[in-house]
């Protein structure tokens, strides 16, 4: 009986490592899992202050190219005033501390288009600005079907009926 004995000893005795083994592993699995998920978050945040400071130098750049022109505003068309929601709307999807930068562009850039193409047309721009800020700051956090799905139900809040 002894030498059962000792072949269930052994046996034990591998199961047990084996097992150790196994959850070993499973620990440094389930860390480079957690590692991987703390660098894509990482990895977002830097997308979304990247897409940010990208919109404002495409903003910035606009602007020189308005400049360049030389064309000076009529002052009878440009009674443009920014749309207080997509104002609202950009101060609550912007990080605080480009809030102020990005609304300054977009409103200097708004108010030379009204001046060129009109009070109306400056307006749904800045709009179209605010949707392209919204979209590269939720980009891989949620779909453009949802996006779309959250601004058709908002249809009013930004008609202002």
């Amino acid at each position: 009986m002894s030498d059962d004995r000792k072949k269930a000893d052994e046996r034990l005795q591998f199961l047990e490592y084996s097992v150790a083994s196994d959850l070993e592993l499973l620990n440094k699995h389930q860390r480079m899992v957690l590692e991987t998920y703390r660098i894509r978050e990482e990895h977002w945040k830097e997308v979304a202050k990247a897409s940010a400071v990208i919109r404002a130098i495409d903003i910035k750049v606009s602007l020189s190219r308005m400049d360049a022109e030389h064309e000076e505003p009529d002052q009878a068309k440009n009674d443009f005033s920014v749309p207080v929601r997509a104002e609202k709307f950009l101060y609550l999807i912007t990080p605080r501390e480009q809030r102020d930068a990005i609304a300054g562009d977009l409103m200097e850039a708004a108010a030379k288009l009204s001046g060129k193409f009109g009070p109306s047309y400056a307006q749904r721009w800045y709009w179209v600005e605010v949707t392209k800020i919204t979209c590269g700051r939720l980009k891989g956090v949620v779909t453009l079907g949802a996006v779309l799905a959250v601004l058709r139900s908002l249809r009013g809040f930004f008609t202002g009926g």
